[in-house]
């Protein structure tokens, strides 16, 4: 068991779990308009996220390829779940000197959501790919 590995990937997931649950919390109550800062974060998409960062973690632990590419495609799912539960809304409104601006950010989500899908491809060639 590649040791180093696994710590650097509970460190990435520890770290993924405070962007998350910390850093965009903060950014979007100071920097949202207030209507829209439980647009992100709704309990559904909060658990999804805890169960993706728990996925990316364990993930590391194994060293064999059909157990990685397993978790490869779960997490590649669990990502495209998360995204589409989190971003239920594809539109924002900002209340900028005296003006509303909505900004419509569609095309990052949909952009998120082919990388999660690229992320599961990944895993099924983990998977098809190992001859052990």
């Amino acid at each position: 068991m590649n040791y180093q590995k696994a710590v650097m990937s509970v460190v990435y997931a520890l770290f993924s779990y405070l962007l998350i649950f910390v850093a965009l919390p903060y950014l979007l109550r100071n920097y949202a308009p207030q209507e829209s800062v439980h647009m992100f974060l709704n309990s559904s998409s909060i658990i999804v996220a805890a169960i993706l960062i728990a996925l990316s973690a364990i993930s590391a632990l194994f060293s064999h390829t059909k157990i990685r590419g397993v978790f490869g495609v779960a997490l590649g799912f669990v990502s495209f779940a998360f995204v589409s539960e989190a971003f239920k809304s594809v539109s924002a409104v900002y209340h900028i000197s005296g003006e509303y601006i909505v900004v419509n950010y569609a095309f990052l989500v949909e952009l998120l959501k082919l990388f999660c899908l690229f992320e599961a491809a990944i895993g099924v060639t983990r998977l098809v790919g190992d001859n052990s």
